[in-house]
């Protein structure tokens, strides 16, 4: 394997980090939720080592808004709104920087809409309405 620096070692971490992110399978049962929410945390815990030793690769940056809106997701249907507000904030903070950094990319504006949609949606769940 090569060494922690190396561009190949963190090229196999970001797939490695995406197929963490991609074992939502086994999501039926609470062995099963905690099983994908364990995987979504080792996913997360790549894609942040990444993210940091790269802050300006936009694709890794992404990769952990991604892993913080699939723990979203897992803490959203535990009923752990607090938890799931906490993971898309931080989420939404990182899309917020790369829509601010570029403008133009509607990718980024596109994804930075949909977190917002999804946080007002928990907020209106949290409020009963």
């Amino acid at each position: 394997m090569p060494g922690s620096g190396s561009l190949g070692y963190l090229r196999f971490s970001g797939f490695l980090a995406r197929v963490f992110v991609l074992v939502k399978a086994l999501a039926a049962t609470d062995r099963g939720r905690r099983a994908r929410r364990d995987h979504y945390q080792a996913g997360l815990d790549i894609a942040a080592r990444l993210a940091d030793a790269d802050p300006t690769n936009t694709g890794w940056q992404r990769d952990l808004s991604i892993s913080r809106e699939r723990l979203e997701e897992v803490a959203s249907a535990a009923g752990d709104l607090p938890g799931a507000r906490d993971h898309y904030q931080a989420g939404l903070d990182i899309r917020a920087r790369l829509a601010d950094a570029d403008p133009t990319n509607t990718g980024w504006q596109r994804d930075l809409s949909i977190v917002r949609q999804k946080i007002s949606g928990l907020n209106e769940e949290a409020a009963g309405t």
